[in-house]
Protein backbone atom coordinates (compact mmCIF):
# COMPACT_ATOMS: atom_id res chain seq x y z
CA UNK A 1 0.00 0.00 0.00
CA UNK A 2 1.21 3.63 -0.70
CA UNK A 3 2.43 5.26 1.85
CA UNK A 4 0.21 8.43 1.34
CA UNK A 5 -2.80 6.25 0.50
CA UNK A 6 -2.14 4.77 4.83
CA UNK A 7 -1.84 8.20 6.09
CA UNK A 8 -5.01 9.60 4.07
CA UNK A 9 -6.60 6.60 5.84
CA UNK A 10 -5.57 7.36 8.76
CA UNK A 11 -6.56 10.95 8.48
CA UNK A 12 -10.21 9.19 7.23
CA UNK A 13 -10.33 7.32 10.55
CA UNK A 14 -9.47 10.48 12.68
CA UNK A 15 -11.78 12.50 11.02
CA UNK A 16 -14.51 9.31 11.08
CA UNK A 17 -14.25 9.32 14.65
CA UNK A 18 -15.07 12.93 15.55
CA UNK A 19 -17.80 13.12 13.25
CA UNK A 20 -18.75 10.35 15.45
CA UNK A 21 -18.18 12.18 18.88
CA UNK A 22 -19.66 15.23 17.33
CA UNK A 23 -23.27 13.58 16.00
CA UNK A 24 -23.14 11.23 18.76
CA UNK A 25 -23.48 14.64 21.36
CA UNK A 26 -26.40 15.50 19.19
CA UNK A 27 -27.90 12.36 19.17
CA UNK A 28 -27.94 11.58 22.89
CA UNK A 29 -28.83 15.24 23.77
CA UNK A 30 -31.99 15.08 21.47
CA UNK A 31 -32.79 11.36 22.95
CA UNK A 32 -32.55 12.93 26.51
CA UNK A 33 -34.34 15.96 25.37
CA UNK A 34 -31.70 18.11 27.44
CA UNK A 35 -30.89 21.30 25.80
CA UNK A 36 -27.51 21.77 23.69
CA UNK A 37 -24.96 24.12 25.05
CA UNK A 38 -24.28 26.09 21.96
CA UNK A 39 -20.14 27.86 21.91
CA UNK A 40 -21.68 30.42 19.86
CA UNK A 41 -25.29 32.38 19.67
CA UNK A 42 -28.31 30.43 19.61
CA UNK A 43 -28.27 28.98 15.77
CA UNK A 44 -27.89 25.41 17.84
CA UNK A 45 -31.07 25.40 19.76
CA UNK A 46 -32.86 26.77 16.34
CA UNK A 47 -31.90 24.03 14.20
CA UNK A 48 -32.30 21.28 16.46
CA UNK A 49 -35.98 22.25 17.18
CA UNK A 50 -36.51 23.20 13.50
CA UNK A 51 -39.18 20.81 11.64
CA UNK A 52 -36.12 20.11 9.44
CA UNK A 53 -34.24 18.46 12.33
CA UNK A 54 -35.34 14.79 12.06
CA UNK A 55 -36.86 12.83 8.71
CA UNK A 56 -39.72 10.84 9.71
CA UNK A 57 -38.98 11.36 13.47
CA UNK A 58 -35.76 9.99 13.51
CA UNK A 59 -32.97 12.95 14.44
CA UNK A 60 -30.73 13.52 11.77
CA UNK A 61 -27.59 13.28 13.84
CA UNK A 62 -28.74 9.52 14.21
CA UNK A 63 -28.03 9.15 10.21
CA UNK A 64 -24.91 11.00 11.23
CA UNK A 65 -24.32 8.64 13.78
CA UNK A 66 -24.28 5.48 11.55
CA UNK A 67 -22.62 7.39 8.58
CA UNK A 68 -19.17 7.91 10.43
CA UNK A 69 -19.47 4.89 11.90
CA UNK A 70 -19.69 2.95 8.32
CA UNK A 71 -16.61 5.33 7.29
CA UNK A 72 -14.48 4.07 10.30
CA UNK A 73 -15.35 0.89 10.05
CA UNK A 74 -14.87 0.42 6.77
CA UNK A 75 -11.66 2.42 6.02
CA UNK A 76 -10.59 -0.39 9.17
CA UNK A 77 -11.23 -3.04 6.74
CA UNK A 78 -9.78 -1.49 3.96
CA UNK A 79 -6.28 -1.23 5.66
CA UNK A 80 -6.93 -4.73 6.95
CA UNK A 81 -7.56 -6.09 3.17
CA UNK A 82 -6.10 -3.27 1.26
CA UNK A 83 -9.40 -4.31 -1.30
CA UNK A 84 -9.75 -1.37 -3.75
CA UNK A 85 -13.90 -2.09 -3.45
CA UNK A 86 -13.26 -1.09 0.24
CA UNK A 87 -11.68 2.10 -0.87
CA UNK A 88 -14.21 2.51 -3.44
CA UNK A 89 -17.35 2.10 -0.92
CA UNK A 90 -16.05 4.87 1.01
CA UNK A 91 -15.17 6.93 -1.46
CA UNK A 92 -18.93 7.03 -2.57
CA UNK A 93 -19.99 7.09 0.78
CA UNK A 94 -18.02 10.46 1.59
CA UNK A 95 -19.09 11.68 -1.32
CA UNK A 96 -22.86 11.39 -0.64
CA UNK A 97 -21.88 12.41 2.91
CA UNK A 98 -20.61 15.68 1.45
CA UNK A 99 -23.68 15.97 -1.01
CA UNK A 100 -25.94 15.69 2.08
CA UNK A 101 -24.03 18.13 4.34
CA UNK A 102 -24.21 20.82 1.63
CA UNK A 103 -27.55 20.35 1.48
CA UNK A 104 -28.08 20.74 4.86
CA UNK A 105 -26.01 23.80 4.99
CA UNK A 106 -28.37 25.52 2.54
CA UNK A 107 -31.36 24.48 4.62
CA UNK A 108 -29.95 26.00 7.91
CA UNK A 109 -29.21 29.02 5.44
CA UNK A 110 -32.44 29.49 3.72
CA UNK A 111 -35.18 27.87 5.59
CA UNK A 112 -33.85 28.01 9.36
CA UNK A 113 -31.85 30.91 9.18
CA UNK A 114 -29.79 29.75 11.74
CA UNK A 115 -26.51 28.12 11.97
CA UNK A 116 -25.81 25.21 14.31
CA UNK A 117 -22.59 25.38 15.78
CA UNK A 118 -22.21 21.16 16.04
CA UNK A 119 -23.88 21.17 12.46
CA UNK A 120 -20.75 23.39 10.84
CA UNK A 121 -18.44 20.83 12.70
CA UNK A 122 -20.06 17.92 10.94
CA UNK A 123 -20.16 19.74 7.69
CA UNK A 124 -16.31 20.54 8.18
CA UNK A 125 -15.37 17.09 8.78
CA UNK A 126 -17.24 15.90 5.41
CA UNK A 127 -15.49 18.22 3.76
CA UNK A 128 -12.12 17.34 4.95
CA UNK A 129 -12.86 13.57 4.59
CA UNK A 130 -14.33 14.33 1.24
CA UNK A 131 -11.35 16.14 0.02
CA UNK A 132 -8.89 13.63 1.49
CA UNK A 133 -10.59 10.53 -0.30
CA UNK A 134 -11.07 12.37 -3.37
CA UNK A 135 -7.02 13.36 -3.61
CA UNK A 136 -6.49 9.65 -2.14
CA UNK A 137 -8.43 8.37 -4.80
CA UNK A 138 -6.06 9.91 -7.71
CA UNK A 139 -3.62 7.14 -5.98
CA UNK A 140 -5.56 4.26 -5.67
Amino acid sequence: MDKKIKISTYLVLVLSLIGFIDALYLTVKKFLGSPLNCIVGEGCITAANSSYANIFGIPLSLFGVFFYLAVFFLSIRYLETRNPKNFKIIFYLVSLGFVFALYLLAIQAFFVRAFCFYCLISAAVSLCLFVIILIARGRE
